[in-house]
């Protein structure tokens, strides 16, 4: 398992992925960024 720092954790993928919008899945990834990172590194 991969541990990522709150600070590295900030989601700033996320933003751009967001940004693009191409399907809910992203939306579902932003959220767990936010909430559990590891979860997506997963």
């Amino acid at each position: 398992t991969v541990t990522v720092p709150k600070v590295e954790a900030k989601k700033p993928e996320v933003k751009s992925i967001q940004i693009s919008g191409q399907s809910d899945e992203v939306e579902c990834r932003a959220v767990a960024w936010s909430l559990a990172p590891v979860v997506v590194i997963k």
